[in-house]
């Protein structure tokens, strides 16, 4: 049930509500945007890149684009959150640098995804959030008025989160690592049971157990939103296919259509996100 919804060319907001999940709705998928995710209630865990993340009231969980996630939800509990999706270049006017952005992208993918009440010295980061699912006269300036120094809080989490610790990376990280670095390359089943001295059978149970995806379907996603992006700054489908590691064109077409809904001719929503968090 949504409580609010705001969409315009560089950012989504939305307050929603689940009374009784549905865990077939929080499958794995990426976006094209950085989003912020906010926990007003409910409790589960989220999954980003091979990382397992419990979350409950009060927490945030934040994504940069292309970053694969899908959420484990108790399904006895209302889900209620507000999610916060924009596009990365919204503040590079003044923020040329990306300061603001150093949450999303200084980091490894799949680590500091998650900050909770205790990372934030009070609780204006709560307030600034709440403030940005109200109606007004200018709703996206009320957001991005909102926006920034909910941004400037997290970055100053992260900058406490990222002097620690983050601990050993386990084997499930280490290939999803490897097939992000090599996503354009002709990667199989065999050549990363072979590199990394594990079985067909173990690495399918693990990788869907940490991903909610089969290894094929993993690697296909991010094929599909790496040319998705590509075609945003104007390449062509028949160039973008090769580099994005589809072995033909017509395999890339029937993949594309089928995930996005419409050819990559005809793809002019790339800021358009869905919203299942």
């Amino acid at each position: 049930m949504w409580n609010y919804i705001f969409h315009d060319k560089n950012i989504v907001v939305s307050h929603s509500r689940d009374e009784v999940p549905n865990q077939t709705e929080f499958k794995l998928h990426t976006h094209s945007n950085a989003e912020i995710l906010y926990i007003v209630s409910g409790k589960g865990v989220f999954h980003i890149e091979g990382k397992r993340y419990e979350f409950k009231s009060g927490d945030i969980l934040i994504t940069r684009p292309i970053e694969a996630h899908y959420l484990e939800i108790k399904p006895t509990e209302p889900y209620e959150r507000i999610v916060i999706s924009f596009h990365p270049d919204l503040f590079n006017s003044f923020d040329s640098e990306g300061y603001l952005l150093r949450p999303f992208f200084d980091r490894k993918s799949g680590h500091l995804n998650k900050y909770r009440m205790s990372d934030f010295e009070e609780d204006t980061y709560q307030k600034l959030i709440f403030s940005m699912v109200n109606h007004c006269d200018n709703e996206r300036i009320n957001i991005i008025s909102n926006l920034m120094p909910l941004l400037n809080l997290i970055n100053s989490a992260f900058g406490k989160l990222s002097q620690k610790n983050s601990g050993e990376s386990s084997i499930e990280y280490e290939i999803i690592k490897y097939i992000n670095n090599n996503i354009s390359q002709n990667i199989n089943l065999d050549k990363i049971c072979s590199k990394y001295y594990i079985s067909t059978s173990q690495l399918c149970r693990r990788f869907k157990k940490v991903t909610g995806s089969t290894v094929g379907d993993y690697i296909t996603t991010k094929r599909l939103l790496l040319s998705r992006k590509l075609l945003s700054i104007g390449e062509k489908p028949v160039a973008v296919y090769k580099k994005c590691g589809f072995n033909n064109y017509s395999t890339f077409y029937r993949a594309y259509i089928k995930y996005f809904g419409h050819s990559p001719k005809s793809d002019k929503n790339f800021s358009d996100e869905k919203l299942n968090s």
